[in-house]
């Protein structure tokens, strides 16, 4: 694999832009689907309310468990002038709420569009223009990227911060520059600000640019050094920040983690976030990051220390956390900024081969990819891969924002009107029958203690059907409480 810091041998032209933007313009109706189609989901009216404070108030500390930078989120609203909220979960006004959630989503929506272009092009620089192009299609029709995308939240604001942030750094290694040294400085100061989780990947880099500088002279290292701390100056340092960052990890301290049947307080499960990157994007991913390796090592070629300092050691940091940490062991939301980097490689790895036949492979993988996509909208965050089962049995594995978020409720509606008969969405051991509707995180639980009031559920009946994203549907049939026991299990 030719190292991005070798640059592309092709010019990034006039005629790549445009093509980027017909892309971003054909996927933008199904973004907009999703955007419309999915309802509230848990951290959303938290988003928007608290930047609507930050914004009138300049009040940092009414909810400090996230930076201020969400703010940006609240603008719509400001500009509609919403009132005050007096609590950070209050519901958002507008007709139950609809119009202020979706022009509020429509700010993330627009950022990630524009960005696609930018990434685009900064992959077309790294290899060549195709390789832009492709990847960022991958970007724009990926299951696992593009619902977050549509919501009112920091998750994919941090992601394409953090993207930016690795490839400023890389161009700032090849000139050094004083301009880029304030850009990178510039956008590390903005993933501080828009969600904590930024600290690691900002982690990873600073470790990255010791390693870079310790190549060269240290009185040269440190005037570098200088331009990226002032660049950072946009960063609330001060003790609102750091005690919002204290509050979150006491928080984190007393959080329930959920994996493969199993609850853990305080503590995580190490292969969390390495079977989730499994489990979530669609296989044809994992077939284009197989050809990019194999491309790799026919080409008996990886990164340069240049590309290890700033497109690794960043991504590896966030892993790492995730992996040995347990707070942030709750969604795949929280790795979402790996996926960028991801998708430059296996669009690489599917143009890497001159041999028609692997072009072919590649290319299939890549329809296949973007066909699923399409065949999900606008249920997409509710999606797993055969891995775990599908997204019917994915439950046994995750739960929480990896499928249920809050975001299915209009689905269900539909799906209790059109069924034809009685649905019971809150069953009773004992006494139910007929027909059981209840959502991932119903099911499951997001604690122990919630898992236990459907523990017979679970543990005595098979889902007949699965409805898109998060819904199992149930038939209890009408003698199975006829011989009950005490703990209710129903007669064998």
């Amino acid at each position: 694999m030719p190292s991005p810091d070798a640059m592309g041998t092709a010019p990034w032209r006039a005629r790549h832009g445009l093509l980027a933007v017909l892309l971003a313009a054909a996927a933008a109706p199904w973004l907009l689907w999703m955007l419309l189609f999915s309802t509230e989901t848990y951290d959303e009216r938290v988003h928007v309310n608290v930047g609507v404070v930050v914004w009138r108030q300049r009040n940092l500390s009414w909810d400090i468990v996230h930076p201020p930078g969400r703010a940006i989120l609240a603008i719509p609203a400001l500009l509609k002038r919403m009132p005050t909220p007096a609590d950070p979960i209050d519901p958002l006004p507008g007709y139950g709420g609809e119009w202020t959630l979706r022009s509020a989503r429509c700010v993330t929506l627009a950022l990630f569009l524009l960005w696609s272009l930018l990434f685009a092009r900064i992959v077309g620089h790294w290899f060549t223009p195709a390789t832009g192009l492709l990847a960022q299609a991958l970007i724009l029709f990926s299951p696992t990227l593009t619902p977050h995308a549509v919501l009112a939240t920091n998750d994919v604001l941090v992601t394409m911060v953090c993207f930016l942030l690795s490839a400023a750094a890389l161009e700032w290694s090849r000139r050094e520059s004083g301009r880029l040294a304030l850009a990178v400085g510039l956008l590390g100061g903005i993933a501080l600000l828009t969600k904590y989780t930024g600290l690691l990947w900002l982690g990873g880099m600073s470790v990255g640019m010791a390693l870079w500088l310790g190549s060269f002279h240290v009185r040269h290292g440190l005037l570098q050094l200088v331009g990226k701390l002032l660049g950072w100056l946009p960063a609330p340092l001060p003790w609102p920040y750091w005690h919002g960052m204290d509050e979150l990890l006491m928080s984190i301290q007393y959080r329930h983690t959920y994996f493969h049947g199993q609850w853990r307080h305080a503590a995580g499960f190490r292969p969390y976030f390495a079977m989730l990157l499994l489990a979530k994007p669609p296989l044809a991913l994992h077939g284009m990051l197989l050809l990019a390796l194999v491309a790799v090592v026919r080409q008996r070629a990886g990164p340069s220390l240049r590309a290890a300092c700033f497109l690794v050691l960043p991504p590896l940091a966030l892993l790492l956390y995730g992996t040995f940490g347990s707070g942030i062991q709750i969604g795949i939301r929280h790795m979402l900024p790996l996926f960028p980097l991801l998708f430059a490689a296996a669009a690489w790895g599917v143009l890497a081969f001159s041999r028609r036949a692997w072009r072919a492979v590649g290319l299939t993988l890549v329809l296949w990819f973007i066909l699923l996509d399409l065949s999900l909208c606008p249920h997409q965050l509710g999606y797993f891969n055969p891995i775990v089962g599908g997204p019917a049995k994915a439950w046994r594995w995750f739960i929480d924002s990896n499928q249920d978020w809050g975001q299915g409720g209009r689905a269900a509606k539909r799906f209790i009107d059109e069924f034809g008969q009685e649905i019971d969405t809150d069953p009773v051991a004992g006494k139910t029958t007929g027909w059981v509707l209840v959502a991932t995180n119903q099911l499951v639980g997001i604690t122990p203690e919630q898992g236990e009031k459907f523990r017979w559920l679970r543990e005595n009946f098979e889902p007949v059907d699965f409805i898109m994203p998060c819904y199992h549907l149930f038939h209890i049939p009408e003698d199975a409480w006829r011989n009950q026991t005490g703990d209710h299990r129903p007669r064998d």
